[in-house]
């Protein structure tokens, strides 16, 4: 398995702990879903080798697929948070997208590849859910850059 980066979680401290299993080498995000209304509902990941995440959170909120294109590298997150994740903005290697969920929240979250780590991307998600997103949080892991 590649080496891993675990960044987060921040949020509340309700809700079951979860981890989205990535544990294939070299899984790649190909889409996420996300359910949202006043807060972050539930999010799930589908990654290119085909295999699904389980839909952590509630079943409210409108559902939105984000889907990412072959060569498109999911590379952070930010929002807001309080005792649940309020927001979240999805950041790509092309990209960002939302924000989803509401204004409320107290705090910050930014989990993101820097420039100066231009082969890591997020491979899962991972914190506590219940109703809602609890808390979120990233695993980054490295991927193969194709030749320039």
């Amino acid at each position: 398995m590649p080496n891993q980066i675990r960044c987060g979680p921040s949020g509340g401290a309700g809700g079951y702990d979860f981890q989205d299993d990535w544990s294939s080498a070299g899984r790649k995000i190909s889409k996420i879903v996300i359910r949202h209304g006043d807060y972050i509902d539930a999010l799930q990941i589908h990654w290119a080798d085909g295999k699904v995440s389980k839909m952590n959170g509630g079943s409210g909120g409108e559902e939105t697929t984000i889907t990412l294109q072959e060569d498109e590298y999911l590379v952070g997150i930010q929002g807001r948070y309080g005792t649940v994740v309020h927001s979240i903005v999805f950041h790509t290697t092309r990209r960002s997208v939302g924000p989803y969920g509401g204004d409320g929240g107290h705090a910050t979250y930014s989990y993101n590849v820097g420039p100066q780590w231009p082969a890591l991307e997020v491979v899962a998600f991972f914190g506590r859910a219940g109703a809602y997103i609890d808390a979120i949080g990233c695993v980054f892991s490295e991927r193969t850059l194709s030749p320039s």
